[in-house]
């Protein structure tokens, strides 16, 4: 029996005609699936491509291109990545052995074959992208999609905020932008690579392009980024301590003679740290208890902070990973009896603090391990200079900010750690992240609880670079889970708060927080280093990438992995 009397020959036609007919209107012919190669869809096979010489010579493809293959049997359009490109002379494919070495151009015109990888598929009739499953027919007419094909095939968004663009083939394809939007951001973002791959570049981008972001600030690249992009509405938080106070008063005769002065020279100490030149006091901000300047053209207001202990020492247990199960739950306790029983000032009644706590734990019978360790906590805390700093010519202590008012009318807040870093013990900066972050976290949880829905729709952005030194790999395990899990990425994430997170040490990064960002970019970083985020079959690529190159994997594309190129800021 024929095969004419078995199938309507006129209808495969027509179906390889509509094939056709789709890869013309969806982008560039180039050729077809092979018709003297087994066609198979396994894990292990990929598809051979052939090219005509002349549309080879026209646009070379390279390794790593994507392309589309029109199947006519399935009408599905098949989205593809070429994984190989084979080329060979007109003698191999005749089988005849070269007697000269001489060139002969004519030779060289035989086609071109791909070997691909299909990534995912959708209908001729549009509909939703799923994983590749179709079978491919030979003579299917394969082309190279314009970008609207690429951005739906990879299930790129199409708002949010520009990190850079797609990099195929060894080079940014400028006219498709990748973003992250809402979504991505809400389930938090993991950052990782050396130092001056792209990875704080990256970060200054969606500080400067989210509408409400609150950079923790150790080098001054996001005040940076603000000053030269001239950022509206930005507020500089900056902690002082015992150490800045000294340097800025070396006298109380002297502050209380030019009391005037004080608010002029705490801006001239952060001029002086972060090198910022053309500093100008404008005026002081009563609403937010805060300094006006300008610097290089730009108007921001700049917040002094410290910490009251009073206020604060219920939370030490968590503010500081470093109490005993068993000190933890006595610490609020003993502390509170002596602040009621006269002391009044963290650094001013230190000692007496220390005498009075030791004689509270001695009768309450706690083990000497846990008194101990009480005490060298609260050496610790003095160490730091962050508690009860006072101005030399008030009796009250520089107070937090007004945490409310400040997140509810500020869309750029940066909180400048370096300055603490340079004053400060090593747990300075992490005592001032916990404790803004707890604020943060109690203003998105009071909206939540009255079903103010603001923050689900516009969140806050947390950035916090270095994120090894704020949330390390700790014993201290229920410590990490309240602050981090509980409250910030889990409980957070329905709140209204998202994280992004860059370290270049993951080894030395706490699990949770690895394993609740649910996308994760990664620029250049060793094989070590990639295999902690399970990215360890990019090291080839990303060993000795470029700056700016990098790869993102997320639950959120029609795709596993993507390359792609960030731009300076």
């Amino acid at each position: 029996m024929s095969i004419e009397k078995d199938v309507d020959i006129t209808k495969l036609d027509e179906l390889l005609g509509e094939a056709e007919k789709v890869a013309v209107e969806n982008g560039r012919l180039i050729g077809r699936v092979s018709r003297v190669s087994k066609v198979s869809i396994g894990e292990e096979e990929g598809l051979r491509i052939d090219v005509p010489f002349i549309s080879y010579i026209q646009n070379p493809p390279r390794k790593g291109s994507f392309v589309c293959i029109a199947a006519p049997a399935t009408r599905s359009i098949i989205f593809s990545r070429v994984i190989d490109v084979e080329r060979i002379d007109l003698l191999g494919i005749a089988g005849i052995p070269s007697i000269s070495i001489e060139r002969d151009p004519r030779s060289l015109t035989t086609p071109a074959s791909l070997i691909v990888e299909p990534l995912s598929e959708r209908s001729f009739d549009g509909g939703e992208i799923l994983p590749h499953t179709s079978p491919i027919d030979p003579q299917s007419p394969v082309f190279i999609p314009k970008d609207e094909i690429i951005i739906e095939m990879l299930g790129l968004k199409r708002s949010g905020i520009k990190i850079g663009y797609l990099f195929e083939a060894g080079k940014p394809r400028e006219s498709v932008p990748i973003r992250l939007d809402e979504e991505i951001l809400r389930h938090h973002v993991l950052v990782i690579g050396t130092t001056g791959s792209g990875k704080t570049t990256l970060l200054s981008k969606i500080f400067l392009e989210s509408s409400r972001a609150i950079a923790f600030d150790i080098q001054g690249d996001y005040l940076r980024a603000a000053l030269k992009h001239k950022a509206k509405d930005t507020i500089l938080i900056m902690p002082l301590t015992r150490g800045i106070i000294e340097e800025l008063c070396p006298s109380s005769l002297w502050c209380q003679k030019y009391e005037k002065l004080y608010t002029e020279k705490i801006p001239q100490i952060l001029a002086v740290r972060r090198d910022l030149k053309d500093l100008h006091v404008i005026g002081l901000d009563e609403n937010l208890r805060g300094i006006k300047i300008e610097i290089m053209g730009s108007e921001l207001t700049l917040i002094p902070m410290a910490l009251e202990f009073s206020r604060i020492y219920e939370e030490i247990p968590k503010i500081i990973p470093l109490l005993s199960i068993q000190a933890s739950l006595f610490f609020p306790r003993i502390i509170g009896e002596c602040l009621s029983s006269g002391v009044r000032s963290f650094s001013e009644d230190f000692q007496k603090l220390l005498k009075c706590a030791q004689n509270k734990s001695n009768n309450m019978r706690l083990h000497k391990g846990t008194v101990d360790n009480i005490m060298r906590v609260l050496r610790i805390l003095y160490d730091t200079g962050l508690l009860d700093v006072k101005k030399p010519f008030l009796n009250n202590p520089i107070p937090e900010p007004d945490y409310e008012t400040i997140f509810s009318n500020i869309s750029k807040i940066i909180i400048d750690l370096g300055i603490v870093q340079d004053y400060s013990s090593r747990l300075g900066p992490a005592i001032i992240t916990y404790r803004i972050l707890s604020k943060i976290f109690e203003y998105s949880d009071k909206l939540y609880k009255r079903g103010d829905h603001s923050l689900q729709n516009n969140p806050i952005i947390l950035i916090l670079d270095e994120a090894h030194e704020f949330f390390p790999r700790s014993s201290r395990e229920d410590f990490e889970k309240e602050i981090i899990e509980e409250r910030i990425m889990r409980l957070g994430r329905v709140r209204g708060l998202s994280c992004v997170m860059a370290t270049h040490r993951p080894q030395d990064l706490n699990d949770l927080v690895i394993e609740l960002a649910n996308t994760k970019i990664a620029f250049r970083s060793d094989r070590e280093t990639l295999k902690r985020i399970d990215m360890e079959e990019y090291s080839e690529m990303l060993e000795n990438a470029p700056p700016g190159l990098g790869v993102i994997k997320t639950f959120a594309y029609k795709v596993l992995d993507l390359e792609f190129r960030t731009e300076p800021v």
